[in-house]
């Protein structure tokens, strides 16, 4: 009986590190609070501006608001509604800065381009499909997060 025992305790214990060396499904997820981040990712970039798009889903009883976003890969992280665009005005002029993204009360928000995402402008260098960065979100009520966003090759699902 010990023998079997002695053995299902290896078994159990390389499955354990096995599963916990492969990446982890997880790492591209990110909780503060009750705030997920759900995969950040962005397109590469030859510089210049950039739109990083993500999901955002609140957890709490209560509306969250993300407030500002730092990097240091460029100048600045604005956030940016392009949800209320006027079909007359071109996109450059349609582009207006939030000033915040509000997260409802168990609800996800998806930041794309072409509604309210994070605009990174004045990139410091290139971003080739596979590099990362770290970007800083501060939201109203969990405070900031840092997370890491991945450069895609194309676009996500």
């Amino acid at each position: 009986m010990s023998t079997f025992l002695g053995r299902a305790f290896w078994v159990v214990l390389w499955g354990f590190l096995i599963l916990n060396s492969a990446p982890n499904a997880n790492a591209h997820g990110y909780k503060n609070g009750t705030i997920e981040v759900r995969h950040p990712w962005m397109m590469p970039t030859k510089g210049g501006s950039a739109v990083v798009s993500m999901k955002l889903k609140n957890v709490s009883g209560q509306t969250e608001r993300l407030i500002s976003a730092s990097v240091q890969t460029g100048e600045t992280a604005n956030l940016v509604d392009r949800s209320s665009v006027d079909v007359k005005l071109t996109a450059a002029d349609a582009v207006k800065s939030a000033v915040a993204i509000a997260i409802p009360a168990g609800e996800t928000v998806e930041l794309s381009d072409a509604s309210v995402h994070i605009r990174i402008d004045g990139l410091k260098a290139p971003l080739a499909a596979y590099d990362r960065f770290t970007m800083t979100l501060v939201f109203e009520r969990s405070g900031p997060l840092t997370i890491e966003v991945v450069i895609e090759e194309s676009p996500s699902p």
